[in-house]
């Protein structure tokens, strides 16, 4: 039976397990799950983008599903510089500092950019074009889904079995969950990278370097 949305997936999960009576266990199974992708899962499916932020101040909200950011910031064709927090704030309070947007910095759920003139009413808003990793969002209603499930879901399968795992004290099956789970990772890590490269010339990475982040 397809997996195409929350009540699918809560099903497959109690027919893999032959567990019928796990159904309220089963939703919690899912939303460990979760909660471990957005904390871990970085993959090129999971990217969206460009997204444009408008600065009516210093400061502007992030969009509810941002998870992590995709390369820096742009400001027309010219990308912002990184700071901390404190770093952004000093360059703010510098009014020697004056010009386009060129540095930005994170903070909890916004964005602050710097150098920014104040605005009058009337006066355009400073526009910032990101792309970034979206967030998992949580599956609650039955015919809920999210784009994590329409690609992968048996990812989705998997990682909540193995979720499942510690509950039924079932520590033989914590191999058998994780090494299809693993397995069904490594899969789109080779699809990212052929569809990363398809049609350019590699370049070859430099011994210790990365080329993402993956459970």
């Amino acid at each position: 039976m397809p997996i195409s949305n929350y009540s699918d997936l809560r099903n497959a999960v109690q027919d893999f397990l032959n567990r019928q009576d796990l159904a309220i266990q089963a939703q919690t199974f899912i939303q460990l799950f979760e909660t471990d992708a957005n904390r871990t899962l970085r993959i090129r499916d999971g990217i969206t983008g460009p997204v444009t932020i408008s600065f009516l101040t210093d400061t502007a909200s992030l969009p509810a599903d941002f998870l992590e950011l995709k390369g820096a910031p742009t400001f027309g064709d010219a990308p912002l510089a990184y700071r901390t927090p404190e770093e952004l704030s000093a360059a703010l309070a510098n009014l020697s500092l004056i010009g386009d947007p060129s540095l930005y910095s994170i903070v909890g759920k916004n964005m602050r950019i710097a150098p920014m003139s104040p605005i009058s009413p009337g006066d355009p808003a400073s526009d910032i074009s990101i792309f970034y990793y979206q967030r998992v969002t949580p599956l609650a209603e039955p015919t809920d889904t999210n784009w994590l499930l329409q690609l992968h879901p048996d990812l989705y399968l998997y990682g909540a079995l193995l979720q499942s795992a510690p509950y039924l004290k079932d520590d033989d099956r914590i191999g058998v969950w994780n090494g299809f789970r693993q397995q069904i990772l490594e899969d789109i890590r080779i699809a990212d990278e052929r569809s990363s490269y398809r049609g350019a010339t590699p370049v070859i990475t430099p011994k210790g370097g990365s080329i993402g982040a993956w459970w």
